[in-house]
């Protein structure tokens, strides 16, 4: 007969099974490529060092042109970049 700790154990397992399996399912599942992916984890990291490099640059009393480089990368870019994107998505869907 199994008692209260192995019961919670069994659950514990079971759960833990089950998630990883259905964490597997939702990677299969995903529409995005794996190069996809990396881009964007890539696009993260850099978006994520211009916060810092902001950060450092406002607390180090740097100049404000530098300042405002940044914060024009941060902005201007990643808009572009959406941009450049539903232009391609939209021709795409035009051609075909």
């Amino acid at each position: 007969m199994m008692n209260q700790e192995d019961r919670s154990e069994n659950a514990k397992a079971q759960s833990s099974e089950s998630l990883s399996h259905d964490t597997k399912k939702e990677l299969q599942r995903s529409s995005y490529t794996r190069t996809q992916r990396l881009l964007a984890t890539i696009g993260l990291v850099i978006m994520a060092g211009l916060i810092v490099a902001l950060i450092v640059l406002f607390l180090t009393g740097a100049e404000p042109g530098a300042i405002l480089a940044v914060l024009f990368c941060l902005i201007v870019i990643p808009c572009v970049l959406y941009g450049f994107r539903l232009y391609v998505d939209y021709t795409v869907r035009k051609d075909k």
